[in-house]
């Protein structure tokens, strides 16, 4: 892994760019280096585009790491406020928090935004198990 890691410290340096920092990162994290790891992914989180954005999130809710997936969801937001799939990302963090009411809300604005029925119908089965209490990850 110390080996890994030196080989993505010289790819950041020749390409410096989300995906390039978040395998840094995940050799940090390997090797137990989780405050570098954290740092280097705040640094790579304002360099990745939306859908990068949601993916780490919906990763780090598979991990279990719920707390870091709505920084990363929270960022997407800032970055790229008002578009479907950042405030489907919010909601899919939410309701891992169990907070399904804020979620449902985010749902709401990702349907009125989402551009094609395939989607939109998932979105509105979602918000049912939402109003159910359910959780849509």
């Amino acid at each position: 892994m110390e080996e890994a890691l030196e080989w993505a410290k010289l790819a950041v340096t020749m390409d410096h760019q989300f995906q390039t920092l978040k395998v840094k990162a995940a050799a940090e994290y390997a090797l137990g280096k989780k405050i570098e790891a954290e740092a280097t992914m705040k640094e790579a989180m304002p360099l990745a585009n939306i859908f990068e954005l949601h993916s780490y999130g919906r990763q780090l809710i598979t991990e279990g790491k719920v707390d870091q997936a709505m920084e990363a969801f929270k960022t997407n937001a800032k970055l790229h406020p008002n578009t479907w799939p950042v405030n489907y990302g919010m909601a899919r963090g939410l309701s891992a928090k169990g907070e399904y009411a804020k979620a449902a809300e985010f749902l709401k604005k990702a349907e009125a935004n989402c551009p094609d029925d395939v989607n939109r119908e998932i979105i509105k089965k979602n918000i049912e198990k939402l109003n159910r209490k359910e959780d849509i990850n």
